[in-house]
């Protein structure tokens, strides 16, 4: 394997990524995005991924991460 030291930022470069981000997302207690999470309508889509894992449809902008903000849990 091999190890990396540094920064995010220098991560990044290394890797020629662009679409990773830090910070708390604003999730509560039952692990679901809060109202001004930094992810929400932030994410990308993915082929095969229709679904949050409350089971609730990625419909348009999607979030970052498991949940869908604002479709609720099941």
């Amino acid at each position: 394997g091999s190890t990396y030291s540094g920064t995010f930022a220098g991560w990044q470069a290394r890797m020629g990524d662009d679409g990773s981000s830090e910070g708390d997302p604003l999730l509560d207690a039952g692990h679901h995005l809060r109202a001004g999470s930094p992810a929400v309508d932030a994410g990308r889509a993915v082929a095969g991924l229709g679904r949050d894992y409350d089971g609730n449809p990625r419909d348009g902008a999607v979030d970052i991460g498991a949940d869908e903000y604002g479709a609720g849990a099941n």
